[in-house]
């Protein structure tokens, strides 16, 4: 995540989040905002700017990073008529880029597309970008993007260096 400058999502669920750059990162890790208006999977709408909730954005980032792992491989060199069968041609149901910051120019992102769950639910066809091979993933990691709630939940932050305390009161 700390190479990530950009994550689009298109497909079963779109949305589009840039790295602020200028945020203020010591409460928990890198802030994205909103680079466009956007509908979540609810009905919720993001606003251009807005922030996207930073734990819902690491955990899509870490599902990418270390639970990608393939199930089986499918297809080598499937035909179109084939990728539209499992669910990826011409266009996949879901396509998850990410852009990535300070890396080399030939590295600039890398593309996740997923189709159809096979004939076990649990799991989904996927291939990545530039690349022929069709394999298997468990379906979680699919369902993680289009139905992210992404607003951001935080009420307020502390920053504990500058904190001596803090009263809450209630009612009851």
């Amino acid at each position: 995540s700390t190479t990530v400058g950009k994550l689009t999502v298109t497909g079963a669920g779109t949305f589009d989040l840039d790295l602020d750059e200028k945020a203020d990162v010591s409460a928990g890790g890198p802030v994205f905002r909103f680079a466009a208006d956007a509908k979540g999977p609810a009905g919720q709408l993001y606003k251009k700017g807005e922030q996207a909730d930073t734990q819902t954005v690491q955990g899509m980032l870490d599902i990418l990073a270390t639970t990608l792992g393939v199930t089986r491989f499918v297809d080598e060199t499937p035909t179109p008529e084939k990728l539209a069968e499992y669910g990826l041609g011409p266009t996949p149901r879901l396509k998850v880029v990410v852009g990535l910051k300070g890396t080399a120019p030939d590295d600039k992102e890398r593309v996740y597309e997923f189709g159809k769950e096979t004939a076990d639910p649990s799991f989904v066809y996927a291939r990545q970008g530039g690349k022929q091979a069709v394999f298997t993933l468990p379906k979680f990691v699919y369902d993680k993007f289009p139905t992210a709630d992404l607003r951001n939940k935080t009420i307020f932050r502390v920053n504990p260096a500058e904190v001596s305390r803090i009263e809450i009161k209630g009612w009851g």
